[in-house]
């Protein structure tokens, strides 16, 4: 009984304590919590601290071969918890303020897409819950991407007489989202003939100097990362060996056409 008596005895001066405690607790968080232990939240500061660069140049989201994109959030010291950035179908999930994606265009049809981007970070207040992870931003942002993987195209040239006698050549207009410059190269009797165009909608070439003689002519197509050599084309015109015409206009006069 003894045994029993003080055993029972240290169970209620345990419950004894941990009501103290409790109690203690209890009117010690009771204070004045309106300012000294909350902290007001702000709005995140503005998403373009995000530096998401192409090839070392900000903002040029122009892709037309494999590339690695960099990209840099806030100033690195505030934690990211994850970064999720989506193209399309795939998407990239990485847990770091600074790091790379790999693009391939090849691996998209040529076009414009949106790369976006969905962000949860750390608030930086230093607060309780954001020390434990409950406290967190939530930013969304998206970028306008091109992408074009493709060689550049061939094309066929095709020419033609005017009604002012001029040599005309003409040829599709490329689909390319890298144009740079059409090139054409001609050989007319003695003479070549050289010439860039800039205008991916200028797709006529006239030749002034064009005398009957046979010309050979091709149209290269130049992007930023390839050039394709066009398919030779000709243009011979009919020629008619001349005909006499012989007529006796007088005594031991003729004429002749």
């Amino acid at each position: 009984m003894k045994k029993i008596f003080v055993a029972l005895c240290k169970t209620v001066l345990v419950k004894c304590l941990l009501i103290v405690v409790l109690t203690f607790l209890v009117f010690s968080c009771g204070d004045n919590l309106t300012e000294e232990y909350f902290i007001d939240i702000k709005p995140p500061a503005d998403i373009s601290t995000i530096d998401l660069r192409l090839q070392g140049r900000s903002h040029s989201l122009k892709i037309f071969k494999p590339t690695q994109l960099k990209y840099k959030i806030g100033d690195g010291t505030t934690k990211i918890y994850s970064a999720k950035y989506s193209l399309d179908d795939k998407t990239w999930t990485v847990y770091s303020s600074e790091s790379t994606i790999d693009i391939n265009p090849g691996d998209y049809s040529p076009g414009s897409y949106k790369l976006k981007l969905d962000l949860v970070m750390s608030t930086g207040t230093n607060s309780i819950a954001d020390n434990i992870g409950l406290e967190k931003y939530v930013i969304q942002k998206e970028w306008d991407l091109i992408l074009d993987g493709r060689e550049a195209p061939s094309l066929k040239p095709l020419a033609s007489i005017s009604k002012d006698s001029l040599l005309v050549i003409k040829w599709p207009k490329a689909d390319h989202y890298d144009f740079k410059y059409y090139e054409i190269s001609a050989n007319s009797g003695f003479r070549h003939i050289s010439k860039k165009i800039s205008n991916v909608n200028d797709t006529t070439f006239c030749d002034p100097l064009y005398a009957g003689e046979g010309y050979r002519f091709t149209v290269d197509c130049i992007t930023g990362n390839s050039r394709s050599y066009g398919f030779e084309s000709s243009l011979e015109l009919p020629t008619e060996e001349p005909q006499l015409y012989i007529e006796e206009i007088g005594y031991e006069e003729l004429r002749v056409n």
